[in-house]
């Protein structure tokens, strides 16, 4: 494919240079409805934090004094959630949602780290060893011949009917 094969497709799914620029009043309309979005997304972390506090503290709270302390906690968090979204939706919300974000994201690296190391050797290996003592290949796999210059499947000829589209495998 050449280079202005490449830009016809590219400008085909986004043509960038005839974008406009925004307009003051568009970008302002997009702040606020940006901010309108933001206010709504932490309203809704703050009900759902404070229906799952209220799950600690008055389900596990009622047999284990204990766990009260744990709904305190979380309904005192997802207020404060709540009032920052409401209060300042860019600014301090937009600052607790990307903390949580690169919190979150170390929390997946480590556990990617711990659990994927131990599926590999414990899971993989012996079924590996297992496949290899047989050394039968029951999926009946072969390479290609390589003398072939294309391994493309001609379909040209054939006519597809609409039925074939419904149901592909």
């Amino acid at each position: 494919m050449g280079s202005d094969t490449s830009k016809r497709v590219a400008e085909t799914v986004w043509n960038w240079r005839a974008a406009k620029e925004p307009t003051p009043e568009e970008a302002a309309q997009a702040a606020v409805d940006h901010a309108a979005e933001l206010r709504k997304r932490g309203v809704i972390q703050a009900c759902i934090g404070l229906t799952i506090a209220a799950a600690f503290y008055f389900g596990l709270g009622a047999y284990y004094p204990k766990w009260k302390i744990v709904g305190i906690i979380g309904a005192s968090i997802a207020s404060f959630i709540g009032l920052s979204a409401l209060v300042s939706p860019t600014g301090l919300f937009a600052q607790i949602e990307r903390g949580i974000f690169v919190v979150a994201h170390w929390v997946g690296v480590g556990l990617t780290h711990l659990l994927m190391p131990p599926i590999y050797w414990f899971f993989f290996v012996p079924f590996r060893f297992l496949f290899r003592r047989g050394k039968r290949d029951k999926m009946l796999r072969t390479f290609p011949d390589p003398s072939e210059t294309t391994f493309w499947v001609d379909r040209s000829g054939e006519e597809q009917k609409p039925e074939h589209y419904l149901r592909q495998f």
